[in-house]
């Protein structure tokens, strides 16, 4: 059964996965490892305490002397680290200088630290355990100074383990009370900044209505302008107002602002009049694979989700579908056995063709869903037929230029409608973590 020690070490621990702590492990890694390293300590230490407390082994003298000097250096491990606990965290607990502490931290020097040179030279004290009283959990100790004749006291080891533990308790909870104050008051001051307004369910209906008006083959070419600036100032937005939040999952939102500057990129280059586009950069060739395959994975649920299309042969392939781009997004390694596998995948993809092309069979019909999904098919097909030259110039280390055409700008716009829809929804959960803990404090200000 845990004590109150065992619990707030375990509360402590637990609070390391919010966003407190997951601050400090981004921007201050020697105080996270000190962190860390404090609370193992803290931890490891106190089983051994147990073990000493619990054991009802007998023992002989030596190794009664072996588990007095561990238990009484378990505790003085356990103060220096708590002490280095509260520094990690910029808390100024002066721990060790608290009066308590201080006498259970003298009996360890005294005894098991450096019994045999204590004091000033002049007035120097020497100490030794009576080896006759020496017991499972108290012994006698005795204390010489000059000629007085030996002062004899005696030590209860397992009432001294106990006070340190209440002691210590006292100070855990001082610190979890700290560090939740410390993200409330850090809450109240972003509450009122909703990050979930910069990247607005606006933009993403306007990438809706842009690539809906390119399937109608549309010049949009004014809107993409106004739309794409509109969103890469929110995202740049994004960017200013998350500094000196503190969130979890930091990199995994600044990794999907990069895919989404990425697209936005690649879409300039496409509003700016280039007809080529560079494929060749290796920093990059993650993100367009990526790209492509989100795309391929995106037409052939737009397919499902038509009306008029034969829903059940489609949805036999979906899941062997989204693998299979899987497969081919880690394609960037270049071993022979990495190259083997893009290909394998690659090829399935181009197998699944011949049934997705089926479920137009048998619509002859010139509707406008219809219409549709022949146009998305055919986009399905360019993009493979890119992936493939796109992996072939990074295998073979060339040089390779594409031509920029509607299916590329479809294919980023695409991409970039996936980053916005996610960000927007770690955003809401941003959002809601700094309400909800600002919320319940304010719910328990007011029951007292």
């Amino acid at each position: 059964m845990k004590n109150p020690l065992s619990d707030q070490l375990y509360a402590l621990r637990e609070s390391t996965t919010g966003p407190l702590m997951d601050q400090i492990r981004r921007t201050e890694p020697r105080k996270w490892a000190l962190l860390c390293t404090c609370l193992d300590t803290i931890d490891d230490a106190q089983s051994a305490i147990e073990a000493y407390r619990e054991t009802s082994k007998e023992a002989d003298k030596s190794e009664l002397y072996l588990r007095t000097y561990g238990v009484l250096q378990a505790m003085f491990i356990q103060q220096d680290a708590l002490h280095n606990l509260a520094d990690s965290l910029d808390m100024r607990l002066d721990i060790k200088g608290d009066k308590r502490i201080k006498y259970i931290r003298e009996i360890r020097n005294n005894v098991a630290g450096h019994p045999t040179d204590r004091g000033p030279a002049k007035g120097r004290t020497f100490y030794r355990v009576s080896q006759h009283s020496l017991k499972r959990f108290k012994f006698e100790v005795l204390k010489h100074h000059s000629d007085v004749e030996p002062k004899i006291s005696e030590v209860n080891v397992c009432k001294i383990t106990i006070k340190n533990e209440r002691i210590l308790t006292g100070y855990l909870l001082n610190i979890i009370e700290h560090l939740k104050q410390k993200w409330i008051d850090h809450a109240k001051k972003f509450r009122s900044k909703s990050l979930a307004r910069i990247i607005s369910q606006e933009r993403i209906d306007e990438l809706d209505e842009l690539l809906y008006s390119l399937r109608e083959g549309r010049d949009v070419s004014e809107l993409i302008v106004r739309y794409v600036d509109a969103i890469f100032k929110a995202t740049l937005e994004l960017e200013s107002a998350l500094d000196g939040r503190m969130y979890c999952g930091h990199e995994t939102v600044q990794s999907q602002i990069g895919g989404a500057k990425f697209a936005i990129e690649a879409v300039q280059i496409h509003l700016g009049d280039q007809s080529e586009m560079q494929m060749d950069s290796r920093d990059n060739f993650g993100m367009w694979i990526s790209a492509y395959c989100s795309a391929l994975r995106d037409l052939l649920l737009e397919l499902i989700n038509s009306s008029s299309m034969d829903t059940e042969s489609l949805n036999g392939i979906k899941s062997c579908w989204n693998h299979r781009t899987a497969k081919v997004e880690l394609s960037i390694e270049t071993d022979d056995d990495s190259i083997d596998r893009t290909w394998n995948n690659i090829n399935a993809l181009k197998s699944k063709m011949s049934k997705i092309s089926g479920a137009l069979y048998y619509h002859e019909s010139d509707s406008n869903t219809v219409y549709h999904a022949r146009i998305v098919i055919k986009q399905m097909r360019e993009i493979i037929e890119f992936l493939e030259s796109c992996i072939r110039s990074n295998t073979t280390r060339t040089h390779e230029r594409s031509k920029c055409t509607a299916t590329h700008l479809s294919v980023f716009l695409l991409f970039l409608r996936q980053y916005l829809k996610t960000i927007r929804e770690n955003n809401l959960e941003i959002d809601k973590e700094y309400d909800v803990c600002v919320l319940q404090e304010d719910c328990s200000t007011d029951q007292r």
